[in-house]
């Protein structure tokens, strides 16, 4: 199979088939690029997870429901006493739509209506006992199965409180799409926070006298809160510290910290961004990326340190071209004319090299990353009729003072090799300082229109720096870092 050879199946009936696939398989690059769209392998990974979890006794029907289901928000909150979860919470529910899931009013709830989950909680309230997590886990299980939670999204706060009812929920099937922890709260913090809060009984929302009041018009309808005792406080934040770690390890990279130190809605601010990133995919990715850069921003470099990490296929334009002089193609005069001098260089001849190098199996299979292409909005489309629109654009930009001083330093032909000592031969080189000046302006006049047609994957970055390498590893880091949008479920 490893040398391509065709192997044999035996097929339902007895016959022997033949399974018409090679190695390396050779994957059309539209299907990737379709899948990478549509998040196809995290939305199957969702589906099975689910199908597991739920064991519906029609999974063609329950599927059905699932794919037809909007992905929502589903959050926990976890922190001690006086930290600000309550008004943290608030505000995210507020501001994503979710239902404000509390412990407390869940469990006087149950026992309200006499529930049978209510009637077995009963005697421990009455006992002034906990109530044992099993129940607890059950009351959130069945309320976030309810069609307000289904249809919009929780915000879960305060549970679960340790890793023995973190593991029971996810037994239940009720998994968060992130865990937001506060840190930093004191007791002595905790205690200043919790004196003075009020509630308003209309909304049952919680402000603060001082650090967060309640509007004019409403506060006299706002009744004051008991405060928990001081030796409250403090064994609650010894249960939340002494638990953090094991919840932080058990939830992993679902975990967003915050800082109790700021105020509520800083904190809504410094948690959003987690929020609204989707979480890292577990997909196969084969990476597709642009490097846009004028002469002296770096690009080429920057490309083969990608190159050299991930094991990409470093694609230089000006390399193709070299090659294809190389080749004594029907063209090859035009392009040493254009290497040589700067001279014109018929668009659907460099279409055509380009798209014929990414369409080679390394690049296929490997992924590439790729410099001097494209440099208008024609050439980028020209990529997207080949289905080799890339999945990362990035843009350096650098003064043009910088690209001068960069290529002061880096004087070598790109045909002969070799360095320029003649001030003659190097008037007529590409790296003169009047054809760095006509690369930059080139570049400068198209490169928004390349903008506005990848303005969903372009990622700009400041290569304005004496050092490149810092330059690389802002390219590195939004390379594998998932793109923004609405709130990720």
């Amino acid at each position: 199979v490893a040398n391509g050879e065709r192997f044999r199946t035996m097929g339902k009936d007895g016959n022997i088939g033949k399974d018409v696939t090679t190695r390396p398989l050779r994957i059309p690059p539209e299907y990737g690029d379709y899948a990478e769209r549509t998040r196809i392998f995290d939305l199957m990974e969702d589906l099975t997870r689910d199908l597991v979890i739920s064991m519906p006794k029609d999974p063609l029907a329950h599927m059905i429901k699932f794919l037809r289901q909007a992905p929502v928000p589903r959050v926990f909150v976890l922190g001690p006493l006086g930290s600000g979860r309550r008004e943290l919470c608030d505000m995210l529910a507020q501001r994503s739509g979710a239902v404000l899931i509390e412990m407390d009013e869940i469990v006087s709830n149950a026992v309200e209506l006499e529930s049978k989950l209510g009637l077995q909680i009963k005697p421990y309230l009455e006992n002034e006992f906990d109530v044992p997590s099993d129940f607890l886990e059950q009351l959130v299980e069945e309320r976030v199965s309810e069609g307000d939670c289904v249809r919009n999204g929780f915000v879960l706060m305060n549970f679960p409180k340790d890793r023995k009812e973190a593991l029971g929920l996810q037994v239940a099937g009720v998994l968060p799409t992130h865990v937001i922890m506060i840190e930093g709260a004191t007791v002595e913090s905790a205690a200043e926070k919790m004196t003075g809060r009020l509630l308003y009984d209309m909304t049952a929302r919680v402000f603060h006298s001082v650090l967060n009041p309640p509007p004019e018009d409403i506060a006299d309808d706002c009744t004051p809160i008991t405060s928990p005792t001081a030796g409250a406080i403090a064994e609650d934040h010894a249960r939340f510290h002494g638990n953090a770690l094991t919840l932080k390890s058990t939830f992993g990279n679902l975990v967003t910290c915050v800082s109790s130190d700021i105020e509520p809605a800083e904190m809504v601010e410094a948690v959003w961004p987690a929020l609204t990133t989707r979480k890292e995919s577990s997909a196969p990715w084969i990476p597709r990326v642009v490097i846009s850069g004028t002469i002296g921003s770096g690009d080429q470099e920057i490309a083969n340190m990608l190159s050299k990490k991930y094991g990409m296929i470093a694609v230089h334009t000006q390399d193709v071209l070299q090659q294809a002089v190389s080749a004594e193609i029907s063209a090859a005069n035009v392009i040493r004319k254009h290497l040589s001098k700067g001279g014109p260089l018929p668009e659907s001849v460099l279409t055509e090299l380009v798209v014929s190098r990414l369409a080679q199996l390394d690049c296929q299979t490997e992924g590439w990353v790729l410099t001097g292409y494209p440099r208008t909005a024609s050439h980028a489309a020209s990529l997207d009729d080949a289905k080799l629109a890339p999945n990362r654009v990035f843009f350096l930009n650098v003064n043009r003072e910088v690209a001068l001083a960069r290529m002061e330093a880096d004087r070598i032909d790109p045909v002969a090799d070799k360095d320029y000592d003649d001030e003659e031969e190097l008037s007529t080189s590409t790296h003169s300082n009047a054809a760095v000046e006509r690369s930059y302006h080139e570049y400068s006049a198209f490169v928004d229109d390349v903008r506005e047609v990848y303005d969903n994957k372009g990622v700009e970055i400041d290569a304005n720096g004496s050092d490149l390498l810092p330059i690389f590893h802002e390219v590195d880091l939004q390379l594998v870092r998932p793109r923004e949008g609405g709130i990720a479920c």
